[in-house]
């Protein structure tokens, strides 16, 4: 079933379909892209996520 655009309006969604867009992107980037540069980031974010935990000290 088709709504023409005189019964609604969808001017609202262009920023929300615009971070969509730009996430889809950088998804399909990230596995598009050689493994050597997926396992390099996988590492980095690895090593963020253990550096901000607060590990107590003994």
């Amino acid at each position: 079933m088709s709504i023409g655009l005189d019964r609604v309006d969808l001017t609202d969604l262009g920023p929300a379909e615009e971070k969509f867009i730009a996430a889809v992107e950088k998804h399909v980037a990230a596995l598009t892209s050689p493994w050597w540069k997926r396992n390099v980031t996988l590492v980095k974010t690895s090593a963020l996520a253990l550096s901000a935990r607060s590990i107590p000290k003994v």
